[in-house]
């Protein structure tokens, strides 16, 4: 075989790999959260079924109000006459208020006068440029 021929071959196959690999990356995007959302619970709920410690990572608080979100939204999808748009807003503003509530209850007194003092300092910064733009 002529090396410009195996060269040829090579860019082709590379070429092959890179629209798999694109078509596998677009039909991941193009998903909708919702199919995501219903895969994950029902391969959670088939793992338990089968006995299986779940061995997954923890999800982190964001991850977890995500996904309260997503199953909030999915079921006013699903019936939308019970479900109004204000409705839903507000249980998701109360879900994420709750969320935040959680989080600052588990703080230790420590990383609240860590927080004081970020918030202190990010004041600051903030008061110097209003002072900045005024003069």
């Amino acid at each position: 075989m002529a090396p410009k021929k195996a060269i040829i071959i090579v860019l082709i196959l590379f070429l092959i790999m890179i629209m798999v690999f694109a078509f596998l990356y677009l039909k991941k995007q193009l998903a909708s959260p919702g199919d995501e959302l219903i895969n994950a619970d029902a391969g959670v709920r088939q793992n338990n079924s089968a006995g299986e410690v779940n061995e997954n990572k923890p999800l982190q608080p964001a991850e977890i109000v995500e996904q309260k979100i997503d199953r909030i939204i999915e079921e006013a999808k699903k019936n939308p006459t019970q479900n109004t748009p204000e409705m839903v807003r507000q249980e998701v503003i109360s879900t994420i208020n709750a969320e935040i509530i959680k989080q600052e209850r588990s703080k230790t007194p420590e990383q609240k006068a860590a927080d004081l003092k970020a918030q202190e300092a990010r004041q600051k910064i903030i008061d110097q440029i209003n002072n900045q733009l005024r003069q």
